[in-house]
């Protein structure tokens, strides 16, 4: 999963439908404390498959594999990872047509979720989950031009990150800077650019932190808005700053530098 967490989506999945198969064989054919971490492994493995289908378009496969990652993440008995797969399902879910339904699937999942949010002996996996819940939550009221439900969702997000601090649990880079992201992201969206602007400028995001998580988001925002996303100020200095600090190029970048107009003759014209 490292390869992923760098923005190499093609070399980390080099050799993954053997593993997802052998993986399989495994929670079928274990029992006890071996079939439970089989689960636990399925669970992480299929995200990452969804994670690769999404990127590449091949969204009814995501939703496939964001399916079977819920279905193990129950096997596995772990509520956290029940949250974290719907972090997958339910966005796979959205994009292939079911909106609605998936609004629904994620209300319950905030619910069932809810306990999560206690953090016992240092450890904040499940409070980071249910934050990501959160930040998926605002995603969807943003689509919905739903201003007052996308900044709710985002304010949860925020207390949740203000007691983890900055974490990688899962490789999800949730905390303080990974909600800020997602506000100016959504801020977009809703078409308040300006606003988001000025918070970045009063709270600066400090991309290091995220690594190239930050370019994951970017490009989530150039396929909700691309229009407004690629005409922000803010939007386009990231995309820059990511550029001047990357050590080695890698083509995800590249393409945003692409839609971008970055080094070119400004934004590519869209229709929205």
């Amino acid at each position: 999963m490292e390869p992923r967490d760098t923005a190499s989506y093609r070399s980390s999945g080099e050799g993954i439908d053997d593993v997802l198969i052998e993986i399989q064989v495994h929670l079928a054919t274990s029992e006890g404390r071996a079939r439970i971490r089989a689960a636990e492994l399925l669970t992480l493995t299929t995200y990452h498959a969804f994670v690769l289908a999404t990127t590449f378009g091949y969204l009814h496969l995501a939703q496939l594999a964001a399916q079977r990652s819920f279905e193990a993440a129950r096997i596995a008995e772990r509520p956290e990872l029940e949250a974290f797969a719907m972090f997958a399902k339910a966005p796979s879910v959205a994009r292939t047509g079911g909106r609605r339904r998936a609004v629904r699937m994620l209300d319950r999942a905030l619910d069932d979720a809810q306990p999560l949010t206690t953090i016992r002996d240092g450890d904040t996996l499940g409070a980071e989950t249910f934050g990501l819940l959160h930040l998926m939550g605002a995603h969807f009221a943003a689509w919905n031009s739903d201003v007052a439900g996308a900044v709710d969702h985002l304010e949860e997000a925020a207390r949740i990150a203000a007691l983890t601090g900055e974490r990688n649990g899962l490789r999800q880079h949730f905390g303080p800077t990974n909600v800020n992201v997602w506000r100016v992201a959504i801020g977009a969206e809703l078409g308040e650019g300006p606003a988001a602007a000025e918070r970045v400028e009063r709270e600066p995001i400090d991309v290091e932190t995220l690594g190239n998580e930050a370019i994951r988001h970017l490009d989530a925002a150039d396929r909700i808005a691309p229009s407004r996303i690629r005409n922000d100020p803010i939007a386009r200095d990231l995309v820059l700053t990511l550029d001047r600090r990357a050590r080695r190029r890698v083509w995800e970048l590249d393409s945003l530098r692409n839609r971008f107009g970055i080094g070119g003759q400004g934004p590519r014209s869209v229709d929205n």
